[in-house]
């Protein structure tokens, strides 16, 4: 006797294929990151950390109270002094402004000053009269540039900061040094938490990146840095 199998006419509905569901995914992220792209954004210099505790034990750190005197603001020598990046859609577009709420020249001259201070050192302000063993720090900014580089499901905006730093004393020092970094962070949009972020990231890496130079430049001549200035110590722009 030949079996009779019935047919099945119940409806079935296909999955969508893992692709499509990622293609879908990847076109909502799209949709967000470009929406983001036509936003102005504003960066700034980093919040400025609270002191640590035993931060007063300069003279145990490598900057041993040496006096430094920070001319601030350095020079602004970037190509394009009119703003300090950009946003781009995913189809790598300039799309708006990243602007910078305290001159770049400011900028670095103060985070300079505060990451001497952390490591000891005595910075003093532009106005100081330098003594025989003060050490004088002029600077340039030569680049402080944001932007975001899209990947399929992310962005990472990148920071490239460079400054031009020469060194000085009375007594015949002389020595001159570019610094370059870069500075990343990675989210979903390009949305300003993630460009300061980044600004963030940079400004670390340049300050400490400029003292530990410094440092290395200054323990070949001990008798530099002595406390012969005179001026109140410098301080940050608020």
């Amino acid at each position: 006797m030949r079996e009779i199998r019935g047919r099945d006419t119940g409806t079935h509905r296909e999955e969508a294929p893992p692709v499509r569901k990622l293609l879908l995914l990847g076109a909502i992220l799209v949709s967000t990151t470009t929406g983001c792209a036509f936003t102005p954004v504003d960066v700034h210099p980093p919040e400025a950390a609270s002191p640590r505790r035993g931060a007063n034990l300069a003279s145990s750190k490598p900057g041993r109270n040496r006096e430094v005197i920070v001319v601030a603001p350095f020079r602004d020598d970037r190509h394009d002094p009119g703003r300090c990046g950009m946003q781009k859609n995913g189809y790598n577009m300039d799309t708006a402004v990243v602007e910078c709420t305290l001159e770049p020249g400011r900028w670095f001259a103060d985070e300079l000053a505060l990451e001497l201070t952390r490591a000891g050192y005595r910075p003093l302000r532009s106005d100081a009269v330098p003594g025989p063993s003060t050490i004088v720090v002029r600077g340039s900014v030569q680049q402080l540039f944001l932007e975001p580089v899209h990947h399929f499901f992310t962005l990472t905006v990148e920071g490239d900061f460079a400054a031009h730093l020469t060194v000085t004393s009375t007594s015949g020092l002389h020595a001159e040094r570019t610094f370059f970094v870069k500075g990343t962070d990675t989210g979903m949009a390009s949305t300003e938490s993630t460009f300061q972020a980044a600004a963030d990231n940079a400004t670390h890496r340049m300050a400490r990146a400029m003292v530990v130079s410094l440092t290395e430049l200054l323990d070949r001549y001990p008798d530099l840095g002595a406390p012969t200035a005179s001026a109140p110590t410098a301080q940050r722009s608020p």
